[in-house]
């Protein structure tokens, strides 16, 4: 019980709004307009869960609980996002 409440604070706490954000001037983290580009191309929940695995740095967990999926949909759909980005950047390099 204590662990579901910890986990249900933790992840309140990672919600930010978007005035918040402009008020403590924090810059956009999401520059590389390449890579940005490239996961346009991905699929809506392919390209949330990279977002929320890399560039958020949330666990697979919290991944999960947030898109009301099982924690392995979450890792399937990461690593198979993460090959069609690879491809398609590597693509674009050649």
């Amino acid at each position: 019980m204590i662990n579901t409440a910890v986990d249900a604070t933790r992840r309140q706490s990672r919600f930010v709004s978007d005035d918040q954000v402009q008020e403590e001037g924090q810059e956009d983290r999401y520059e590389d307009t390449d890579i940005m580009a490239a996961l346009d191309t991905l699929e809506e929940k392919e390209r949330k869960v990279i977002m929320l695995k890399v560039f958020e740095e949330w666990t697979i967990r919290e991944i999960a609980d947030c898109l009301h999926e099982n924690p392995n949909t979450v890792k399937s759909m990461l690593y198979r996002g993460l090959k069609k980005l690879r491809g398609k950047v590597e693509a674009e390099m050649v």
